[in-house]
């Protein structure tokens, strides 16, 4: 077993490759596209953990977020994003975070990168049960992109498929920072903060979030906060 994972810098992502190590799913390298994303502080997280893992670190510019600004507050620093929002409101609908299509580019480019190094697993840490309503993170879809990608690569064809593994998509916060725990995933070292501040702000939906996962589990979060 040969793999690949998609980095963001954030809390999940690093959970699951820690995972994946343990699993012994091999990762050789860890992928962060650079989309447009408002601010770069989860770039620096992303090689950090890299780093720790001792993994080469591949980071792809895709500049996609320059046309599309106006459909995501993720891209568009001049929008602001919610914040103090509960977990109930957070939950009615699919928030300004979403970006249009990220999810399917990332795969698409992990794809790719899987099959050149003879890769047959991607790890991901998507999850859908962390009130985001983001619907490329949902079990439906990491299922109907394996299946697409059985269709659409030589690996596939030829009977070695590439396959997504999200080990985190039914797991609460609490639940993977739990597992975070257990698995010493360096946390200190992950970013989920919307802002690309030096301290995360505390109030937006991703801060929010993560704070909830540690509080529950009465831990403290090793980042700073505003």
């Amino acid at each position: 077993m040969k793999s690949i994972a998609l980095l963001s810098g954030g809390l999940d992502s690093c959970v699951a490759l820690a995972l994946a190590q343990r699993q012994q799913l091999n990762p050789s390298a860890a992928v962060t596209i650079l989309y447009g994303q408002r601010h770069n502080r989860e770039i620096r997280s992303a090689e950090a953990i890299s780093a720790h893992f001792g993994l080469r670190h591949i980071l792809i510019d895709l500049p996609i977020g320059n046309y599309i600004k106006h459909a995501s507050a993720l891209l568009n620093p001049q929008e602001a994003l919610p914040k103090d929002r509960g977990m109930e409101e957070m939950s009615s609908d699919i928030p300004r975070s979403y970006v249009p299509g990220r999810n399917t580019m990332m795969l698409a480019i992990a794809q790719s990168l899987a099959e050149a190094f003879d890769a047959n697993c991607i790890i991901v840490g998507f999850n859908h049960l962390d009130y985001s309503g983001y619907p490329d993170c949902r079990p439906e879809y990491v299922t109907a992109w394996n299946k697409f990608a059985r269709l659409a690569t030589k690996a596939g064809v030829e009977g070695n498929p590439i396959e997504v593994w999200a080990p985190l998509i039914e797991m609460t916060k609490v639940d993977i920072i739990a597992r975070g725990i257990e698995l010493r995933a360096p946390f200190h070292l992950t970013w989920s903060c919307y802002q690309g501040h030096d301290k995360a702000c505390g109030k937006c939906d991703s801060c929010i979030i993560r704070l909830d996962g540690f509080k529950k589990l009465k831990l403290e979060d090793p980042i700073k906060y505003v």
